[in-house]
């Protein structure tokens, strides 16, 4: 179990391939981040409070998301980022599903 909390300045996550399961939250904290996943496959969203049952907690702190390269996410509630860009590659898929 655990999280991913990035500090104050401008940054970059990639998460490549990793299981996230156990991973409660993933925040972007202050600053202008970005967050990639690439070959996940897994489920989430903004939550008011972290909940693994919806899956991982991406927080609202994120001003980009990239879905690529094979990753398949679900969305088990709305998805709020701090600026509003989601890119999704041809070969990745992120779709609304049941929270």
């Amino acid at each position: 179990e655990g999280s991913l909390e990035m500090g104050a300045a401008d940054d970059a996550l990639v998460l490549s391939g990793v299981e996230l399961a156990t991973t409660y939250h993933v925040d972007g904290g202050a600053g202008a981040d970005r967050l990639t996943l690439s070959g996940i496959v897994h489920r989430g969203g903004s939550f008011a409070a972290d909940d693994l049952g919806k899956g991982v907690n991406l927080g609202q702190a994120w001003e980009t998301i990239d879905f690529i390269g094979g990753t398949g996410f679900t969305l088990t509630d709305d998805l709020v980022l701090s600026a509003s860009t989601v890119n999704i590659d041809a070969a990745a898929r992120c779709s609304p599903g049941a929270g």
